[in-house]
């Protein structure tokens, strides 16, 4: 099945920062995303938030908890924090041209 209503991504920290990834096409080509993709049929979001982290940068996670849920008519999106299990940070050369870590904002102006 392709869906294209339900979709889950995820923050996973390595050492510190943050593992984003910079898009290759549609509306969001070359923006930098938190990786994550579509659920698939009789998946689980957080299964599906573990295998499209997977897929996209080649880290293996796991979902720790549910962040966020953003609802729009057309699409929703769940936003897990994951927690880092394995694996070097790689672009998987297609949906995204570059798997980046990111230093989380200290918050201050």
């Amino acid at each position: 099945m392709n869906n294209k209503f339900y979709t889950v991504c995820g923050i996973t920290e390595i050492d510190g920062k943050i593992l984003l990834v910079r898009h290759t096409y549609g509306a969001a080509k070359d923006r930098i995303l938190l990786p994550g993709g579509f659920v698939a049929e009789n998946e689980l979001p957080t299964a599906a938030a573990e295998r499209e982290i997977l897929e996209e940068t080649g880290v293996q996670t796991k979902a720790q908890s549910l962040m966020a849920v953003q609802f729009k008519a057309e699409q929703w999106c769940a936003v897990f924090i994951m927690d880092y299990i394995s694996g070097t940070p790689r672009s998987d050369g297609y949906e995204n041209s570059e798997v980046l870590l990111l230093c989380r904002g200290s918050g201050k102006a």
